[in-house]
């Protein structure tokens, strides 16, 4: 264990390489992905044997001005940050999209709701995770 309470081995921090940043993936998640809503998040799932293990964040104008805009997004880096351990390296990637009030809510409703997706999506803690195939 690290001072932090981490265990050795594991890393909690979010790199760039384990973030999209191009518009084709956000766009090919959401073509040939599975979507599941949430009161604060809609959370897209992309399933494939070859994907390594990464995460996109979006909130449209709709979450509200350039500030709130901002938070929500931070918000949905930090819960996903210290829960993607729930989602395998391989196989997986994912965008969050940040629904209206997202970025004026509590920190702890944005990871609630975000357990709570991931969950119905098939990555619960402790259980085995869905094959890459089957989330299709």
């Amino acid at each position: 264990m690290t001072p932090l309470g981490v265990p050795e081995g594991e890393d909690e921090r979010l790199r760039p390489r384990e973030r999209l940043r191009h518009r084709t993936s956000f766009q090919r998640i959401y073509d040939q992905g599975k979507s599941h809503p949430g009161s604060l998040i809609v959370l897209f799932v992309l399933a494939a044997p070859d994907l390594e293990r990464r995460a996109g964040f979006v909130a449209g104008r709709r979450v509200g001005g350039a500030v709130s805009r901002n938070r929500a997004r931070r918000l949905m880096r930090e819960a996903y940050r210290r829960h993607k351990r729930r989602v395998p390296a391989l196989g997986f990637q994912i965008v969050l999209v940040a629904r209206r009030g997202c970025g004026e809510a509590a920190y702890g409703d944005v990871e609630r709701d975000l357990i709570r997706l991931l969950a119905r999506a098939g990555f619960a803690p402790g259980a085995s995770p869905p094959p890459p195939g089957s989330l299709i």
